[in-house]
Order: C-alpha cells, then structure tokens, then sequence
C-alpha cells in the first residue's frame, strides 16, 4: 500500500553548492533515517527531485531558489533516462520501502543468494519404428504421414505432431507434423524419416528444410535450438499460438490420446539476441499467460561470452518487505535489482541477457519496471531456470504486485 506523501516530517530547505546538496542538520535524523543520502549526508539529483515533489523541500542554488521543474530540466541533459528512473524510484518510495541509485548503494552492502529454478530433465527415448515417410507440404509447413502405424506410434509414444484432429484422434488416421517438429525429426541421427515435397518425386534433405525455412522464417534456427533444447530433455513441446508465444511445454511423462490428456501449465517465447521487442507486446505476453494460469519462460538463444561485453547499467536496487516490515540496507541483502523503461520503447534479447548476467552477478533477481502513458508502473520478475544440458538461457518471467 502506497505511502501518503504527506507525513509527519517537517519539510526543509536544501542547499546546493559545487553541484552537491548535504542533508541539513535539522533533517539529518529524519532522512538518515529513510535511508536518504550516503555516509556523508550527500543526495543524490533523484532524491533532492523526490523531497521537491513529494516531501514539500525547497532548493536554493547560490541563494536562489530552484524548482523541481529547473532540477529535472537541468539534469536531463546529462541524462536522457532520469525521468523514467526518477518515476519508478518515485513509485517505490511512495511505497515505503527503499530504493537507491547504482552510484549511490548502501556501504555495506553484500550480494545474496539467488538461487536459480531447477526444472527435471529425462532422457527423450525415440519410439522404435521403421524407415518411415512423411510429404511436405510448403504452403502449409507442415508434414503429413500416412502410415497409420508410424502415425499412431509417433503420437502415442512420445506425442509428435497430431493424429487425426486436435483432441479429435479418431477424426482421421494420418499424422501432421508441423515445421518445427519436421525440422527435430530430420536432424536425428537416430531417427530414419524420408521427407518429399508433396505432389513431386523431390526427396527433401535436411538441408533443403532448413534453407526453405530460413527464407520463410529467418530466425527459425533459434527457434529449432529451444525446441531441441526442451524436446532433448524430455518435455513435449507444442505451439503456444493460443496463448500469444512460441510453445506451449508439457512436463517429461505427460502424454495424451487415450484418456490420458493433461494441459500445458507453461508457455515459452523465444528472444532472439538481435530482436527488438516492443514493451507493450512483452507485457501482452506475460499477462495473457497469467490470466491462463500458465507460467511464462523466455528462452534467450545463441549467446556466447562475447555477448556479455555490453556495459548495461541498472537504475535502481531494491529493498523489499518482510512478513515484518521491510527490508532495511543496514540488515537486509536487497530483493531486486531494477531496470526500468517506457512502455514505448523496444528491448533486445542482448540487452535483457546483459541486465540479467548483472543481477545474477549480484545475487539478485531482476525487475523490469514499464512505465506506461500515464506513469503508471507494471513491474515483471525474471528468475533463471537451470534446465541441464541446455545450450540457452532460460527465465521465469511473472507480472508482479509490490
């Protein structure tokens, strides 16, 4: 609950010389105590804007007054992002807990132990079946295979593709393997499929696959990448087109057909490094999961250490509440480290993969704050998932209420 921005502090003046504003001495107890300013008494340009707007402190620069309009038009030039920082550290502290710039953390503060979720893996066992065929069709990406045997082998067994029609199997005998899975199902070694292009004599290698599919769909070797990952791993991994994501995953020994039909409890998108998401379509995403009762993973693939060059720098680290209270610098490790930004804008997968490798680096979880249109705050936690064996990087990503 937000905390009024009147209280039973008195406001203040504050002075600014040489750049720097000192905590006053009438007011060293009270915002000390709030944890404002460092071991000096010295704030920060976003906390002097914050006791401007919300505490009713006055600033006077060489004897003349500036206000927070002057302050923050001022500093925006040496900061293009204060406004959007100032807002989310402003919404944190409205609700009494604490937040502090990255230049100006807590002397004694000390990373914590963030652990990542551990997501069980099983061997993925291939049904044993002959040299079997499937026809391509381009138009549609998708594979059909007539044999009812291999068909039913396929769905039964280890649930590829789609007998008959979807929670319909009787509907018809022959199996529809969309690209994806046609793309896994080549590409195994231990798996004999002979694709052809439908209504030619044209056998399809996997090469021919993939080079159709990068025409169509450039990014689709990611995406065979995270489906390879879970797929290899024992998850069954289906379209999540319902639910606005990639996939739709289903934990090792789910299976359907035969009165053994369960639903899907997680949905995963892939964030390719190089692709610029927009803000408003990441929240979309998340809450649609959460409305659904679906946990929401984002795989990022394809980083390597050279993609954690990028200098990212985080705006805010947080304190949070306890069953308590909340949170305080001097006997608590922070919750969250924050990045905040406009809803507006666009996000890479790198520039995501640099905030988290930050966060982790810490011990702490990372909260992305989108500020909307109106100022108001949407705040999504991304927790890592250690899925063994992976080649990318994976994350619980959930809509949070502080």
């Amino acid at each position: 609950m937000k905390e009024e921005c009147e209280n039973n502090e008195s406001a203040g003046i504050l002075e600014r010389e040489d750049g720097r504003v000192v905590i006053p001495a009438d007011s060293m107890p009270s915002l000390k105590g709030k944890y404002f300013g460092n071991e000096r008494g010295e704030l920060t340009t976003i906390e002097v804007l914050y006791l401007l707007e919300r505490r009713g402190y006055k600033l006077l620069d060489s004897g003349e007054e500036m206000s927070f309009e002057e302050l923050l038009l001022r500093y925006v030039k040496e900061d293009p992002r204060i406004l959007v920082k100032y807002i989310a550290y402003r919404d944190w502290r409205d609700r009494g807990v604490f937040p502090f710039e990255m230049d100006s953390i807590p002397k004694d503060f000390s990373p914590g132990e963030h652990e990542p979720k551990f997501y069980p893996t099983e061997e993925t066992h291939f049904p044993g079946i002959p040299e079997s065929k499937c026809h391509f069709f381009p138009e549609m990406e998708m594979s059909i295979v007539f044999d009812r045997k291999v068909a039913e082998t396929l769905y039964y067994q280890s649930w590829f593709g789609q007998l008959g029609k979807y929670k319909q199997e009787k509907a018809g005998e022959n199996l529809s393997l969309d690209l994806i899975e046609t793309l896994y199902l080549v590409g195994k070694e231990d798996f004999d499929l002979e694709v052809r292009e439908a209504g030619t004599d044209r056998d399809l290698s996997c090469d021919d696959l993939m080079d159709f599919a990068i025409q169509r769909h450039p990014e689709i070797q990611d995406l065979l990448s995270v489906y390879s990952d879970w797929r290899d791993s024992g998850y069954i991994v289906k379209t999540g087109f319902k639910f606005g994501a990639h996939f739709r995953i289903y934990f090792p020994g789910a299976g359907t057909g035969r009165n053994r039909w369960v639903h899907s409890k997680h949905v995963l998108h892939v964030f390719p490094k190089s692709y610029q998401m927009l803000m408003s379509e990441w929240g979309r995403i998340i809450r649609l999961s959460q409305s659904v009762r679906k946990t929401f993973i984002l795989g990022i693939p394809s980083l390597s250490e050279g993609d954690y060059d990028q200098e990212v720098k985080a705006d805010l680290l947080l304190y949070h509440r306890t069953k308590d209270g909340v949170e305080e610098p001097t006997s608590h490790t922070p919750t969250f480290l924050c990045v905040a930004i406009p809803e507006t804008l666009r996000m890479s997968g790198l520039k995501l993969a640099n905030a988290l490798r930050e966060a982790e680096s810490m011990g702490l979880q990372l909260l992305i704050a989108v500020v909307d249109r109106e100022t108001d705050i949407n705040y999504y936690v991304a927790r890592k998932i250690n899925l063994e064996g992976s080649h990318n990087n994976y994350y619980e990503i959930y809509w949070y209420r502080p």
